[in-house]
């Protein structure tokens, strides 16, 4: 059992890091869930395309009123360029829609650690294995991203975006 002070997402996430052991990362939010045999069909995946390093998927966006897909355009299905489509918000950097293969994520962090900030946690795991690189695709629900009026994530880009209409 690990007892620390709460230093926020990118503190746990660098804690994290240095316990895996495992060949694979994902991570999800506290209130998100994985769908029954997502995990194993993204492993499958990775096994069967050496090539990538990251595989993405599908997945239910659940609000109060309903879910939706994440993906129904068949053009951000086919992105070919994930890397650049993150950076321009042409498709989500949501946790759990993503894994990645843990040995080419260390090579590029031999520390195992991160830049501790309050937000980017995703795509600072995301972009360095998808520059230059294929991304998989899975079509496919593999979870549900519960969208919580009161998430940190949403309280604080809020906050922050209070805090620069009032400038």
């Amino acid at each position: 059992m690990l007892n620390k002070k709460n230093q926020g997402i990118g503190s746990a996430i660098n804690t994290g890091l240095k316990y895996i052991s495992g060949e694979y990362l994902l991570l999800l939010d506290i209130d998100d869930e994985y769908l029954q045999g997502a995990l194993l069909e993204r492993v499958q995946f990775l096994e069967s395309h050496r090539e990538m390093d990251v595989v993405r998927s599908n997945g239910w966006y659940v609000r109060k009123n309903g879910k939706s897909l994440f993906i129904y355009d068949e053009c951000e299905k086919n992105i070919q360029d994930v890397f650049t489509a993150l950076l321009e918000g042409k498709t989500n950097n949501w946790a759990g829609s993503y894994m990645v293969r843990v040995s080419s994520l260390f090579k590029f962090y031999p520390e195992r650690e991160i830049y501790q900030s309050k937000y980017g946690q995703n795509l600072q795991l995301l972009l360095p294995l998808l520059y230059n690189k294929k991304c998989g695709f899975i079509d496919k629900p593999h979870m549900n991203y519960n969208q919580q009026e009161n998430s940190l994530t949403k309280t604080n880009v809020e906050k922050s975006k209070k805090k620069k209409e009032f400038r």
